[in-house]
């Protein structure tokens, strides 16, 4: 939609990939999350190394994995409603945020 790879990482953002590696990180993983993300001294190669601590913990597949959970919990939601245009449509919906993200 638009974003390009590392955007968020640009920004600094804390997203739940970000979350998860810090959380697994050793003490010197956690001192360069904490110098790009908190302190925003990032520097040339840091979304690299940031990719490979996500890729290394994980993070990125059980985010996936959570995503297609919740998708899975809000489509099972709907089924106590009535099949209607707009139920289809959001049971849809939650189908699409996912593959935006797979």
């Amino acid at each position: 939609l638009g974003k390009n790879t590392g955007d968020d990482f640009r920004e600094r953002k804390v997203t739940l990939p970000v979350i998860l590696a810090y959380a697994r990180a050793s003490s010197e993983e956690r001192a360069f999350w904490q110098r790009v993300i908190e302190q925003g001294a990032q520097e040339d190669g840091d979304l690299a190394i940031a990719m490979e601590s996500l890729r290394r913990h994980g993070a990125l597949e059980d985010t996936r994995q959570k995503a297609l959970d919740m998708a899975d919990r809000a489509r099972s939601a709907l089924d106590s409603l009535p099949d209607t245009e707009i139920t289809r449509l959001l049971r849809d919906l939650a189908g699409y945020v996912v593959a935006r993200v797979v």
